[in-house]
């Protein structure tokens, strides 16, 4: 059973698939022997994250990560924790983050003002 789906998830067709069904993440993308790849990781609380990958398939490099509620952040990973500078962007506005390991060092708002 195939469906036509967004292009922006990097393919043409994709399997009609119930998240919920499944207790690991599912990712599409490549699958090569290199450490870094590309595709995109769903999980079935509805969150999924499309960029870089490093080995053993944790998030590291540059990507973007939807949360089930709605929240979107645009940044760099490192080992599977946001480090470094990214964007968020929630109901309340947008953030500029800079993450140490998932920790927020910096957060400024729309208007450049230190928030935390």
């Amino acid at each position: 059973n195939l469906s036509k789906t967004n292009q922006s998830l990097g393919s043409d067709y994709l399997p009609r698939l119930s998240l919920r069904d499944f207790s690991e993440p599912i990712y599409l993308g490549e699958f090569e022997s290199h450490d870094h790849k590309v595709g995109t990781m769903f999980w079935s609380d509805g969150a999924a994250y499309t960029g870089e990958f490093g080995y053993g398939g944790v998030r590291d490099g540059f990507g973007e990560m939807v949360r089930p509620n709605g929240e979107i952040y645009k940044g760099f990973f490192k080992d599977g924790a946001r480090h470094g500078r990214g964007t968020y962007l929630k109901p309340e506005g947008m953030y500029s983050i800079y993450f140490c390991d998932d920790r927020p060092i910096e957060i400024r708002n729309e208007k450049g003002e230190l928030v935390n």
